[in-house]
Order: C-alpha cells, then sequence, then structure tokens
C-alpha cells in the first residue's frame, strides 16, 4: 500500500478564485466536477477536489514498479467522487483514473483555513489504525534558523519526529530520504513505511502507512 496527501492554504493568494487563468477550471476538472464547484460560492470545493487529484496521483505514482514509465500528472484523468460536504471534519469519496481504470479511496479533511486530502492504492484502510496523516501551521511548529524559509525541511521534521513516536524510538534514528517519492530510512535501512509530504502556502502536511511502520516496531525497539 502506498500512500499520498496533498494541502492547500486557502488564505494563501494563490488560493483565490479570481487569481485563476480563466480556463483553468475547463482544463483541470470534468463537466461534472465543475458543476458541483461552480455550486458553492466559496473556494473550498475547488481546492478539495483538487488536492484530491494531487494525492491521488502521489499515491499511485509511489506505487510505480520498478523499471515503469514515470506516472505524468493529467488532472482531468483524476475523476474526483466526493461526499455531499456537511458538518463534519472530512469528507470521503474516490479518485477514478480514466486511463488505469483504478478508484482509490481519498478523505479529504476539512480545517481551518485549508483542506488537507489524504489517499491510498488501497481500499477501506483510511483509518488511524493504517494511515497516520497531520497537517499543521508553519508558526506551530518549533523551526530551526535553517527551516524558517524552507517548508520543506519543517515537514520533514515533523514527519520524523512522529514517526518515531509511533516506533518508539530515539528520532536520532530515523531519517528521510529521497523526493518522489520520499523515504523513511530506520537505522539505515529503508523502512517499509509509505510516506507522502507536502506544504502550501504557511500549511504542511504528511501522511504515512501506520500498519508498515508497526511491523517494524520489535527492530526499531531492540
Amino acid at each position: 500500500m502506498t500512500v499520498g496527501n496533498d494541502i492547500v492554504d486557502l488564505r494563501d493568494p494563490e488560493s483565490v478564485p479570481a487569481s485563476l487563468h480563466g480556463r483553468y477550471l475547463e482544463r483541470v476538472f470534468t463537466a461534472h466536477e465543475r458543476l458541483a464547484i461552480l455550486d458553492r460560492p466559496d473556494p473550498v470545493e475547488l481546492w478539495s477536489r483538487w488536492a484530491a487529484k494531487e494525492a491521488a496521483y502521489k499515491a499511485l505514482a509511489g506505487d510505480r514498479p520498478p523499471g515503469q514509465p514515470e506516472l505524468v500528472f493529467s488532472p482531468r484523468a483524476f475523476v474526483t467522487e466526493l461526499d455531499p460536504p456537511g458538518a463534519g471534519p472530512h469528507r470521503d469519496g474516490w479518485v477514478l483514473h480514466s486511463d488505469q481504470d483504478l478508484a482509490l479511496p481519498v478523505r479529504v479533511h476539512c480545517l481551518d483555513g485549508a483542506v488537507h486530502a489524504v489517499a491510498t492504492t488501497e481500499r477501506d484502510v483510511l483509518d488511524r489504525t493504517r494511515v497516520v496523516t497531520a497537517a499543521f501551521r508553519l508558526d506551530e511548529v518549533r523551526l530551526g534558523e535553517a527551516e524558517i524559509d524552507r517548508p520543506s525541511l519543517a515537514v520533514r521534521r515533523a514527519a520524523r519526529r512522529h514517526l518515531a513516536q509511533n516506533l518508539g524510538c530515539d528520532v536520532r534514528r530515523v531519517k528521510i530520504c529521497g523526493r518522489r517519492p520520499p523515504r523513511f530510512v530506520l537505522d539505515g535501512q529503508l523502512a517499509a513505511a509509505s510516506l507522502s509530504l507536502s506544504h502550501h502556502g504557511d500549511w504542511v502536511a504528511y501522511a504515512f502507512s501506520h500498519a508498515q511502520v508497526a511491523a517494524a516496531q520489535l527492530g526499531a525497539r531492540a
């Protein structure tokens, strides 16, 4: 199982619908998706569906067998089906890839000022026993001088700390290497856990496969 996640800062200037190119919706979304987006006056629907597409793409891209060509991100090929918006903290749904005949479960977390989408390549696993997620503003993290202007460093630091807590080991034993996709390294060895990192504006987020991490716990505590 691989995971993907994406965060959108709704208060970032890039997220204001008026700042988008006039044909952006047509290039990125299907007719059905555009109807759902235009039915809501705020940008939440637009960016929830965009984040779901990005999360599904990252999950699929991280699941490519060795030697396979890199998966190209074509937004309209990732078709979103989301539960109607409600009062709850998240919306569940699916992202269907039109070219590969695949359906990935997705959950969109509705936060105060952001939307955070998480997708996996396996059905019915978007719960805390299988996938661990977190999203937070940069001002909620104690940053070192080198991280103040580098959200990518801040999210890696937080993910390392969270993984070490789950393993019950010293954070110094955990590293993150690579970019597409990033990978956990435990005691110098690549861990089986799937990891996805994202950041936008003042927000950073990550997701990892908790079940695969749990399988490494005995070794981590040895």
